[in-house]
């Protein structure tokens, strides 16, 4: 009698092959996430929230794709990171809006003011900025900030949370890639 290991399926060949503890299990492959993985990997981002598990979980989903993630529990910490030398390397921001000690939009606004020396500068910049918050950033708060409506600003993108995985490296992708020269 013959055993399903005696005889040979490509299936069932690989399937036990995989059993066998010096081959490793294949990863299933996900074309999507391949996708993201190439447009993200090696990207260095700024993520700014003061909740704890949700910035530790947006930092998971974004070293899942390949990035540099470095975190900042407030708007005053981010923006003394990027007015420092070490904000070079950074290719993105993803920043809360409501936070202690300075909202996101605050630290936008005085990031782009001290270190790019204004609007015009930033938009010409290769950076991309996420702004998300769970209350809606109205046009007037944007106007007052930033001195023109969120739609003149292309390389600054609000998000409502919650939001999609997918909305997120889609987002960032378009972002990034889209600023680079």
């Amino acid at each position: 009698m013959t055993t399903p290991k005696d005889t040979y399926h490509p299936l069932v060949d690989d399937f036990y092959k995989t059993l066998d503890e010096s081959t490793p299990a294949p990863k299933p492959k996900n074309p999507v996430m391949e996708g993201y993985q190439s447009a993200l990997g090696g990207k260095n981002i700024l993520l700014v929230d003061d909740n704890t598990n949700f910035r530790e979980f947006m930092e998971y989903m974004l070293e899942t794709v390949g990035c540099n993630v470095i975190p900042k529990t407030d708007g005053k910490q981010a923006l003394d990171y990027m007015l420092s030398e070490d904000s070079k390397k950074i290719n993105a921001i993803v920043t809360d809006n409501n936070m202690p000690n300075m909202e996101g939009i605050d630290f936008l606004s005085n990031m782009i003011r001290d270190k790019y020396g204004g609007l015009e500068n930033y938009i010409r910049s290769p950076m991309f900025t996420i702004l998300h918050s769970g209350n809606e950033i109205d046009d007037c708060q944007f106007e007052t900030a930033f001195g023109k409506p969120n739609a003149q600003v292309p390389n600054l993108v609000t998000l409502m949370k919650p939001y999609s995985n997918d909305t997120l490296y889609k987002t960032l992708a378009d972002g990034i890639n889209s600023k680079m020269y």
